[in-house]
């Protein structure tokens, strides 16, 4: 969840655009009830695993964006994460190597 990741160490202009401006589709998909939503949906499109693969994935994604958007939170204001920016690390590195 890269964008999770990203707006939340950025919080500025990042959080803004990327989790701020769409909390209506996140808690849309939080919200509605999952498995009878991706049983139809899967009687519509057939039964394919790759189907399957689709509905799912399209339908798990706003939980685990909020989990890791937590996390990146939590993690951004200790003391080894202020301590690599205090040393100039690359924000992609910081994220990658201490949030993710």
């Amino acid at each position: 969840m890269p964008q999770a990741d990203c707006s939340a160490y950025a919080q500025d202009t990042a959080e803004k655009g990327l989790m701020r401006s769409s909390p209506f589709i996140t808690n849309v998909f939080l919200s509605v009830p999952q498995l009878p939503v991706m049983i139809v949906i899967g009687a519509f499109w057939g039964q394919s695993i790759w189907n399957i693969i689709l509905i799912v994935s399209a339908f798990s994604w706003a939980s685990i964006a909020k989990q890791v958007r937590a996390k990146v939170m939590s993690v951004k204001n200790r003391k080894y994460v202020v301590l690599a920016k205090s040393y100039h690390g690359a924000s992609p590195y910081i994220v990658r190597a201490y949030a993710g």
